[in-house]
């Protein structure tokens, strides 16, 4: 990757590399900042050992996740709004020897950073290297071997405990090499994204528009939708990377302005989660000369299926075909199930993770003679696509039968005037052992919802032991900052951290 932006810096040193509310990264300032900030991380840390980056969306993280990897060092990034608690687990797990963190972050992560050298990105003793202003002509550092450890990205915790997934250079260096294969961005991509960076979504176009020579304008996250439809106006972007959630905000509530962004669009990444087939199609209209791509990945396996609009229009509910390099088989790799059949996702790609950072059973258990156990179901149809059938953790038993949250979800997101849609088993408060299933909705409160309706809507389209038998109304369902809905958090009180 450094040679990449090396090469773009000596081509282009004037381009826009990053552009972020806290200024502006030409290729050759990144360029300065990654190669002097490597020698600067070098000197203090032996090779391998862990640098927490808990930051937003700012230049100083872009370099960071340059710098660190470059040094022979691991980045771990983490999302800004982290908890002591939650970074306490982080040292306990890798052990970092460095944090960085603005002032407002390190002040809250006091309790968990305890005894944890902590660099300020915002203080005036910062390192000037931060922000491109550095020494004008720093040594170019040496390339680590491509099966060094590069990174180590903190799964969300939807399903279970955060695992540390841990990814080498050459797995990262595949993954951009897959995404430049099926988009094929260039210099001339100006891209624009609410995604955290410290996410494998948005670490991914991080290295994907730098690989490109093209320009990314950083967001930070979609509490502010018109402040970053504002920056698209701006800056002309012409591709947008997005959750399903952040592109429903703004076709619900700021269609206009998000109509006038789309038309300048030439592409479009969505990814995290599945995305209504409505709210495609209504993307594919908006934006008819763009290319929109969905795809199925993991922090795991990056992404590992993509679906292409208006090309694959016929097949809106699948996650696309297997990427290029990319194998995926349905049930056991050497025993796939046969074509239409539901059973386990196995993924066999060059930008696998190479283990469970000091999870050796978990790794052993999910990496097996190359192939990743994803933890979803699925199947294949003919042609090779892929659709989803959840997640197998999330699969209830009612009663003796199985039943899948995302099939559901798929009836309840028809009803007219569901917006969202989440269903989970609870145990039944007079009897633990019954598991029921319960909807929690986030309605349009323009439109009537009925309890009763509802029920005779699914009843029509689902065998009934796959009705709700309960149907919460809330203003919002809770997700992670990549976009995926908390399950746990919905299932009842227990502590799910804050991954």
């Amino acid at each position: 990757m450094w040679t990449r932006i090396a090469a773009h810096a000596r081509l282009a040193p004037d381009h826009p590399a990053i552009i972020a509310d806290d200024g502006t990264l030409t290729y050759g300032a990144l360029s300065r900042a990654v190669a002097e900030g490597a020698r600067w991380l070098a000197a203090r840390l032996p090779p391998g050992a862990r640098v927490a980056l808990a930051l937003d969306n700012r230049r100083e993280l872009a370099v960071l996740l340059h710098a660190v990897p470059l040094a022979g060092l691991v980045a771990v990034p983490l999302d800004h709004a982290t908890s002591a608690r939650r970074l306490a687990l982080v040292r306990a797990d890798c052990d970092p020897s460095l944090l960085f963190a603005t002032r407002a972050s390190a002040a809250r992560l006091a309790s968990g950073a305890n005894g944890l050298e902590v660099v300020i990105v915002d203080a005036v003793d910062a390192p000037r290297w931060l922000t491109g202003r550095g020494e004008p002509n720093p040594p170019a550092p040496s390339v680590p071997s491509p099966g060094d450890v590069a990174a180590i990205l903190y799964t969300t915790g939807t399903t279970g405990a955060p695992k540390g997934v841990t990814l080498e250079h050459r797995a990262l260096d595949a993954a951009v090499a897959i995404l430049d294969r099926v988009m094929g961005i260039g210099a001339w991509a100006i891209e624009a994204t609410p995604l955290p960076l410290c996410h494998s979504f948005g670490f991914g176009r991080l290295r994907a528009v730098l690989a490109a020579g093209g320009t990314l304008v950083l967001a930070r996250g979609l509490t502010a939708p018109a402040r970053l439809l504002d920056a698209m106006r701006t800056h002309g972007a012409n591709g947008l990377s997005s959750v399903p959630a952040g592109l429903a905000i703004l076709l619900d509530h700021y269609r206009e302005p998000f109509t006038m962004a789309l038309r300048a669009l030439r592409y479009l990444e969505i990814g995290s989660a599945a995305m209504r087939p409505s709210h495609l199609r209504t993307l594919v209209e908006l934006c008819p000369d763009a290319r929109i791509y969905v795809h199925y990945g993991l922090t795991e396996a990056s992404r590992s299926a993509f679906l292409e609009l208006p090309a694959d229009l016929d097949a809106l509910g699948s996650a696309g075909r297997p990427s290029p390099t990319v194998e995926i088989a349905v049930g056991s790799p050497h025993a796939p199930v046969t074509t239409g059949c539901v059973g386990a996702i196995h993924v066999r790609s060059p930008a696998v993770m190479r283990e469970y950072w000091g999870r050796p059973e978990e790794t052993q258990a999910a990496l097996v003679d190359g192939w990743l156990d994803t933890g979803d179901l699925g199947r294949l149809d003919p042609a090779g696509r892929l659709y989803l059938a959840g997640r197998a953790s999330e699969v209830v038993n009612v009663g003796g039968l199985k039943v899948v949250p995302l099939e559901v979800e798929a009836v309840l997101d028809e009803l007219p005037g569901v917006r969202e849609s989440a269903v989970v088993g609870v145990e039944a408060p007079d009897s633990p052992a019954l598991v029921r299933l319960v909807a929690h909705l986030v309605c349009d409160p323009a439109l009537p919802f009925s309890d009763d309706v509802a029920r005779a809507f699914c009843l029509e389209r689902l065998e009934p032991w796959k009705v709700p038998v309960e149907f919460v109304r809330r203003d919002a369902l809770p997700k992670s900052a990549s976009g995926k809905v908390l399950r746990r958090a919905l299932r009842g009180p227990e502590d799910t951290g804050d991954g």
